[in-house]
């Protein structure tokens, strides 16, 4: 059933920002459940499951913001008993960059159709359709591509290890690689000089595993060692 809400003149609709274009999806979601709240996160009194981050269009945070999206509306399956209301909560996500951009043409577009058709509501089409004209919109083409070339590129630097070996796996499961040993040679190479020095003059990582336990074990020792040279520098400096 389509989602009831009130078509503006298009004299007007047309000078709306995106914020206000997006206002009745986001009463919609104020509405949405028993409770008259946001959809909830909880499945059970033990699991909880937050909700995506708002979405600026960057290609390359896509898959990450689309499976949050999945996610949350899997888990919560009584919260979202329809596909509008499934379209609706996505595009109240929409809210910066070039996705608020699409949102704003998207509903707009919808708007005009209702309108044309003197309806009061308006249909937003099924989930099948909203999800294959967003994915279109912005789902990288060369998604695999992009994180090889992030992944040959990829310094630690300045980076705790336990952050770089977070990025570092989640670049190589965008690149598809499955050989650990060309892995583990990236892995290396895009580690800090000190860690991968340090590393190798012990004994040698076994296997992949073994290097990124190994690069967090020396990063947080070699941080604890900074510390107490701080420490025991501004001691002496105020003594």
């Amino acid at each position: 059933m389509p989602i009831q809400v009130e078509v503006q003149e298009p004299t007007v609709r047309n000078s709306l920002s995106i914020k206000e274009l997006l206002a009745p999806l986001h009463q919609l979601l104020l509405n949405m459940g028993s409770t008259g709240t946001t959809p909830t996160t909880t499945t059970s009194s033990t699991i909880k499951i937050n909700p995506p981050p708002e979405y600026n269009g960057n290609k390359q945070n896509f898959n990450q913001f689309w499976q949050r999206v999945h996610l949350f509306i899997d888990g919560n399956p009584s919260q979202f008993t329809t596909e509008q209301t499934k379209i609706v909560f996505v595009l109240s996500y929409l809210a910066k960059g070039d996705a608020a951009t699409w949102a704003e043409s998207f509903v707009t577009a919808k708007m005009d159709d209702a309108q044309k058709k003197d309806k009061t509501s308006i249909d937003y089409g099924t989930w099948a359709e909203f999800s294959k004209e967003f994915q279109e919109a912005f789902k990288s083409q060369n998604a695999q591509k992009d994180a090889l070339h992030n992944l040959n590129t990829l310094c630690m630097k300045n980076n705790s290890a336990e952050d770089h070996v977070a990025l570092f796996k989640t670049l190589v499961t965008r690149s598809g690689l499955k050989e650990e040993t060309n892995i583990i040679r990236k892995f290396e190479v895009s580690l800090a000089d000190h860690i991968r020095e340090r590393i190798n003059l012990g004994d040698k990582p076994k296997d992949l595993k073994d290097w990124y336990e190994k690069a967090v074990q020396t990063d947080n020792r070699f941080r604890r060692l900074k510390e107490d040279i701080d420490r025991n520098a501004n001691t002496f400096k105020y003594t």
